[in-house]
């Protein structure tokens, strides 16, 4: 997989694979399985507003294909997540899901967690996508969405050779840092 990704593609899922660990995610890359399947890595040719003929509350926003109440959630759970906004109006909120990729990313993260990804992956995972309650009326194993996330998250972890530069273990995190020296 990773040998059809573009250098922004391997150096945001790099990123993500960064922030999902030091967030404390069991399994960093369940969040590039996520980024994957949301927008290939934040490379989908309309990822970053998607949903257009939802109610503008019913839209989704960058690498994460977040939601702005979801992430006023993360917001609300994660306070400390205010130091990337100037202000804390839904409009720059929505406009830093939008435009910048790291911050979309970070919230997916803390999103993640919140939806219990260290407790039940394939549950979280589920409610990634359906919201906690929607995860409620599927069989999270089942579901297409999930199964694809975790199909993208072994790739993720079996990266080898010339594409590892794809984080998905200690050992390749060396292997990335070594190179980059």
């Amino acid at each position: 997989i990773s040998e059809d990704l573009s250098d922004k593609q391997h150096e945001l899922l790099n990123f993500a694979f960064d922030v999902a660990k030091s967030d404390g995610i069991k399994f960093p890359q369940y969040l590039q399985g996520i980024l994957m399947q949301e927008s290939r890595g934040c490379s989908d040719k309309n990822f970053r507003v998607a949903g257009l003929t939802n109610k503008p509350t019913d839209r989704y926003f960058g690498c994460g294909q977040i939601k702005l109440v979801a992430a006023k959630a993360v917001m609300s759970r994660y306070p400390e997540m205010w130091k990337y906004l100037e202000s804390k109006t839904d409009e720059e909120l929505t406009a830093r899901l939008i435009l910048d990729d790291k911050f979309n990313i970070r919230v997916s993260s803390k999103y993640a967690l919140m939806m219990g990804i260290n407790e039940n992956p394939t549950k979280a995972i589920t409610a990634y996508n359906l919201g906690q309650g929607g995860a409620q009326s599927v069989d999270p194993n089942e579901h297409a969405y999930t199964k694809s996330v975790k199909k993208f998250s072994e790739t993720m972890k079996n990266v080898q050779g010339k594409t590892a530069r794809l984080q998905s273990s200690s050992s390749q995190i060396k292997l990335v840092q070594n190179e980059a020296i």
